[in-house]
């Protein structure tokens, strides 16, 4: 299995042209069979994953199900504390959130996710027409929906996959984040305030 793996692997471009031709056939079956093939500036070690999915968890149970922060922060870094997969990696890292602000709320618009983006009033959107025989994925472009987002853009150099970098957020703060960090993004709202002499 490839998560028993020693290491990463990393597959270049050169090494895929032989195999252009047999998978630009392939199908939504044949892709999700070989989902473990990901882009490396999404790759991560074990721990990294862990403590990604603990930071998503924690937001989703305060967030959703009401759950006190402090109560599931605690119960969840005493599981990190106690991982028995390598003894010598530490849980929760020293990179691990704390602030339950930096955990909950939406790295850019800095409102927790269960709410609206920046607290604006919803609009309402005219219906689409849908074929019977399409399924919908409507909730999931909603400006609200909830969507991992990386506080610091990824990139092939560096494992950014992790605690201290995954947060979920709203779609629309993701979206207009792009491949951005919150600063640059940031800086590029003002921007358009400033023009549209919006103050």
């Amino acid at each position: 299995m490839v998560h028993e793996l020693p290491e990463r692997f990393i597959t270049l471009p050169s090494h895929w042209n032989e195999h252009i031709e047999i998978i630009r056939h392939w199908n939504d079956v044949l892709w999700t069979g070989n989902s473990c093939i990901i882009p490396a500036y999404e790759a991560c070690d074990w721990q990294n994953a862990v403590e990604a999915y603990a930071v998503l968890a924690i937001s989703v149970a305060v967030n959703f199900f009401g759950l006190s922060f402090s109560k599931i922060y605690n119960s969840i870094t005493e599981i990190l504390k106690n991982q028995t997969i390598d003894k010598s990696i530490e849980l929760p890292s020293k990179y691990f959130p704390k602030n339950k602000a930096d955990i909950i709320c939406c790295p850019l618009c800095k409102v927790p996710v269960a709410d609206k983006p920046a607290n604006l009033p919803e609009k309402n959107r005219e219906d689409r027409y849908k074929f019977s025989f399409n399924g919908s994925k409507r909730s999931e472009g909603e400006d609200g929906s909830m969507q991992i987002m990386h506080v610091n853009p990824l990139i092939e150099k560096e494992l950014l996959h992790c605690g201290n970098n995954v947060r979920y957020g709203h779609r629309w703060c993701n979206v207009a984040m792009t491949d951005h960090s919150i600063e640059e993004t940031v800086d590029f709202m003002e921007y358009i305030v400033k023009i549209a002499h919006r103050r």
